[in-house]
């Protein structure tokens, strides 16, 4: 009793205001921030200096509330739901029990600059009106800042997290600024939206990190940072680009769909396992990625839109290291894709004759001994030639057979006699170009060409062999072209292939 008259009236209200608290254990039943009644500042400080655990919930908190003059606070602090009216200062101080200010507003700036929390740091759901500082502060055990609005800067500089830090849907209208800032336990910033710059510049990331979700308006930068457990930052846009220059990673980097405006720089990123660029979707005219002296273990990206990547050097370096990791992981189609765009490449660099070489005759015709698809339909097409060339006197034959008929018998008088006269003609074409793919093809499967010279002494007979004999060699061509491309595009025939050969 001798402590309640030595406080004061308006502590004997702050007292009966914990019992309320503490009585009502449903979260439900917690007033709105501010409207269960106020309490000075400095009474909130003598509690603290009394130590007196804090247990408080819906209070609004008048005045400047300087935490620095404690040092060392020794119990729990609970202030749910409560605003903060004036500013909070706390440098220099530690926090030896939990602090939990989830639902709470700080209308005033916040500094907690080099403060120690031993025991867990709850801010979920908090808004920090003003500018928020947490420089050089750190944090022993678990620390959230989910829901968290920061409405002004952020400051995280230098910070560490041992334990984890949840930033998950949390919002920063201001920068946000994590320089230097080690996350050793993880860190979760998923669905968070950065709508101004974020730099996590030489930050450390003991764990892997997420930003799945998130949204950075401003600029997104994370060059020379260490992510020691990999990163998911399918992130659903970079507004401005993102750096990850000189950053080092361990695990998986992966940017699956993020939707980038600006540009990616990934010069001298350097990882021992895989950086996943697949579907990375790089929009406007301005855009696009800088992987200039990159080292990773494994790449897999969308080769189709390699012209993204900036240099055409660094573009073939890129799809060599994409191919290098297809093979590896047994992706051959992502393997093959790489391969084509490689040799596409380069057969671009090439002038004039073998320019034009390069392109039909191993792009075109073979698709780079990678897509099957290629000497197929060339295939398709030499056969097709070959039936309508040998079909051709049959064709010309039937049709002046037709045309004298139809110019000696007067011509149908109905609509249908004219169209079952039509469609007969077309009956013995398809009739006679069928005979002669029936030819074409027995040439195409035979095994030896039987080119026999009907007259020795005709020159003639000699070009037709020299014809026929180069038809069946081309057939035969293509057809292993066909068979090796589906070879490098399928591993069970690739097998066998290896089976057959070796």
């Amino acid at each position: 009793m001798r402590r309640v008259r030595s406080l004061g009236s308006r502590s004997v209200l702050t007292l009966a205001l914990v019992c309320g608290a503490l009585a009502s254990g449903d979260p439900a039943a917690r007033a709105a921030p501010g409207d269960a009644g106020a309490i000075a500042g400095g009474d909130l400080i003598r509690m603290l200096a009394g130590d007196q655990a804090a247990t408080l919930s819906g209070l609004r908190v008048e005045g400047d509330l300087n935490l620095a003059a404690l040092q060392n606070v020794r119990r729990p602090l609970r202030c749910q739901s409560c605003r903060f009216t004036g500013r909070i200062t706390g440098t220099d101080l530690i926090f030896e029990r939990i602090v939990d200010f989830n639902g709470s507003v700080f209308e005033g700036p916040v500094d907690l600059s080099a403060v120690l929390f031993r025991d867990r740091a709850g801010f979920e759901g908090v808004t920090f009106s003003g500018p928020v500082t947490f420089g050089s502060t750190r944090f022993l055990a678990d620390a959230s800042f989910a829901g968290t609005q920061f409405q002004g800067a952020a400051v995280f500089d230098r910070v560490q997290f041992s334990g984890g830090a949840l930033f998950s849907d949390a919002v920063f209208a201001s920068d946000a600024g994590f320089q230097a800032t080690q996350f050793g336990s993880g860190a979760d910033f998923a669905g968070a939206d950065f709508e101004a710059a974020a730099i996590f510049a030489s930050a450390g990331f003991g764990k892997k990190v997420s930003f799945a979700r998130s949204n950075f308006a401003g600029a997104a930068e994370f060059r020379g940072a260490v992510l020691s457990g990999g990163a998911n930052l399918g992130v659903e846009r970079f507004d401005q680009g993102v750096s990850l220059e000189a950053v080092t990673a361990a695990g998986s980097v992966e940017f699956l769909g993020a939707a980038l405006q600006g540009e990616g720089v990934f010069n001298n990123f350097a990882s021992t396992g895989l950086l996943a660029l697949d579907g990375i979707r790089v929009l406007g005219s301005n855009s696009g990625l800088f992987l200039d002296q990159i080292s990773v273990s494994r790449l897999t990206m969308d080769v189709d839109q390699i012209e993204v990547v900036q240099g055409r050097n660094v573009q073939k370096t890129v799809l060599k290291l994409v191919e290098k990791s297809g093979r590896e992981s047994g992706d051959l189609a992502l393997a093959n894709r790489a391969r084509f765009q490689l040799l596409d490449l380069e057969g671009e660099e090439k002038e004039g004759f073998w320019r034009w070489w390069d392109r039909l005759v191993f792009r075109d015709i073979s698709g780079y001994l990678v897509r099957p698809i290629h000497p197929l339909v060339t295939l398709a097409i030499l056969l097709l030639a070959g039936a309508m060339i040998r079909s051709a006197g049959s064709l010309r034959l039937g049709f002046m057979s037709w045309w004298r008929s139809r110019s000696s018998t007067p011509e149908p008088p109905t609509l249908r006699g004219k169209l079952r006269a039509w469609l007969l003609l077309g009956e013995k074409g398809v009739s006679r170009v069928l005979e002669g793919l029936s030819r074409t093809l027995n040439v195409a499967i035979r095994r030896k060409a039987e080119i026999k010279l009907e007259n020795r002494e005709r020159v003639r007979d000699y070009l037709m062999a020299g014809l026929l004999w180069g038809e069946f060699l081309l057939y035969k061509l293509v057809f292993a072209i066909f068979v090796l491309a589906l070879g490098n595009s399928n591993s069970t025939v690739r097998q066998l292939l290896d089976a057959v050969t070796g």
